[in-house]
């Protein structure tokens, strides 16, 4: 929980993580969604994969081959970015959801290069919170998907509307409501679905958001391209819709080796223990 006083006002408001939007209402209630910096995660549902996850299908070679164990500790180890459940982290305050989606033996999971947590175990906490919180809003991005055809995506996307009905979702027809106009109309779910059949069920498309990737190791390089993409968020291209600024290295093969090594910490949460200082005097 953190205290702030506003300028115009001798009185301190406390915020709580769990429900910052709400809390201050009354600073970006005014503003549209696309006007205010929201916290988010990278690849938000890898929480659980572990050395004994199944890969999963975006790993095309490692799906097919299925090596064990020491390639799959490494593999878990680059492949888990969040420590936190879904739910922790909308408790702490997380309210952008980067989620990769796939088909695994007729099932659906989120992914990256391993498989995460059920589709269903992921939806049920968020409809919980948006239950418990109906003020908090909370954008869902569903950006990658792997080994689906077009019944699938039809199929996920019903399975999401059984835990988040439609009248909690924001309506793709005003997407510059102010944040206020939006938290009366109950709509805390901005769900943007990267297919051409969200078209068919009124859902945000890709052009909602835009998202680009510096695909660098190095940290000046990921420096200047943060620098022009505050820019380009600017820019009249990309005026009026949402824009994700990150901060994240891209691996290459020689790390993910150095993980052969006992003694060596290869993994992703070594990678950004590195990074987030720097990330933080940025």
């Amino acid at each position: 929980m953190i205290s702030y006083t506003r300028a115009d006002s001798s009185n301190t408001k406390e915020i709580r993580k769990e429900t910052w939007m709400t809390d201050m209402e009354d600073i970006i209630g005014h503003l549209p969604l696309d006007h205010i910096l929201l916290p988010g995660t990278h690849d938000t549902g890898t929480w659980s994969i572990s050395s004994s996850s199944s890969y999963a299908p975006d790993n095309s070679f490692l799906y097919k081959y299925q090596m064990g164990w020491p390639v799959s500790a490494i593999s878990a180890a680059w492949a888990s970015t969040q420590s936190k459940s879904i739910s922790e982290q909308l408790e702490d305050g997380i309210r952008y959801l980067d989620i990769r989606l796939c088909k695994h033996e007729g099932q659906f999971y989120l992914c990256h290069g391993m498989l995460g947590p059920s589709w269903r175990s992921f939806l049920e906490p968020i409809s919980e919170f948006t239950k418990k919180n109906p003020r908090e809003i909370i954008i869902m991005d569903v950006n990658h998907y792997y080994a689906m055809n077009d019944k699938d995506h039809a199929f996920a996307i019903d399975e999401l509307l059984s835990f988040l009905p439609r009248s909690i979702l924001w309506k793709s027809n005003k997407p510059h409501i102010s944040i206020s106009d939006a938290m009366e109309a109950g709509e805390r779910i901005f769900l943007i679905y990267h297919h051409p059949i969200a078209q068919e069920y009124d859902l945000f498309q890709s052009h909602a958001i835009k998202a680009p990737w510096a695909d660098s190791s190095a940290v000046l390089p990921l420096q200047n391209f943060l620098r022009n993409s505050q820019k380009d968020c600017r820019s009249p291209e990309h005026k009026r819709s949402l824009f994700v600024t990150q901060f994240v290295r891209t691996p290459h093969a020689s790390d993910f080796l150095w993980g052969l090594i006992p003694i060596y910490d290869s993994s992703i949460k070594h990678y950004a223990e590195e990074l987030n200082p720097q990330a933080m005097s940025w």
